[in-house]
C-alpha cells in the first residue's frame, strides 16, 4: 500500500494527468486557504468564549475552567453569568456596596488601639503622636512641632 501524497490528501488525484500543474497548484492553494479559514474560525469562536466569560467577571481557578468546559450555551455574558450563578459561582464584577462609615463604638475602638500601638514606640505623649499622625497639611504638621511637648524630644537639643 502507498502513501498518501499531500496532494490525495487535499482531494486532488495526483494520478490525474487531465490537469494542469498551474491548475493543480492553484487547487492546493484554495484548499490551503480553506483549512487556514477554519482555523481563523475556530480562533474567533474560542475567543469570543473568553471575551464572554471575562465580560460576565467568571474567575480564572481550575474549578471555573472545568465547568466552563460544560456550558454549551450563546458565548453572550448575560446568559454566561447567569449559567455560573445557578451552578454558585460567583462573579467578580459584581459591584461591591460601598463600606459604610465607621460607627462610634468602631472609631473609639481603633483610637484605643492607636493610643496602645503608640504610647510603645516611644516617649512622647499619645495626644502629641495623634495629633502628628491627624495632620493633614505641611502646616499643620509644623504647627504640631512648633507647639510639641518637651518629652516628645522635638526641637533643639538644649545643651548643658
Amino acid at each position: 500500500m502507498s502513501e498518501m501524497t499531500s496532494d490525495q490528501t487535499q482531494g486532488i488525484d495526483p494520478e490525474d494527468g487531465a490537469l494542469d500543474p498551474h491548475i493543480r497548484e492553484a487547487l492546493r492553494g484554495v484548499n490551503d486557504l480553506r483549512r487556514e479559514k477554519a482555523e481563523a474560525d475556530e480562533r474567533a469562536a474560542r475567543l469570543e468564549r473568553e471575551l464572554a466569560f471575562t465580560k460576565a467577571g467568571i474567575p480564572d481557578t481550575p474549578l471555573t475552567a472545568a465547568l466552563a468546559k460544560t456550558y454549551e450555551g450563546p458565548n453572550d455574558a448575560e446568559a454566561v453569568k447567569a449559567y455560573f450563578t445557578e451552578l454558585g459561582v460567583e462573579s467578580t464584577t459584581a459591584t461591591s456596596a460601598p463600606a459604610a462609615p465607621a460607627s462610634d463604638v468602631e472609631l473609639d475602638a481603633q483610637r484605643r488601639i492607636a493610643q496602645v500601638g503608640s504610647a510603645a514606640t516611644g516617649d512622647a505623649p499619645v495626644e502629641y503622636m495623634d495629633a502628628l499622625r491627624s495632620a493633614s497639611s505641611r502646616d499643620e504638621i509644623l504647627a504640631v512641632i512648633a507647639n510639641a511637648p518637651a518629652e516628645a524630644g522635638i526641637g533643639p537639643k538644649v545643651v548643658q
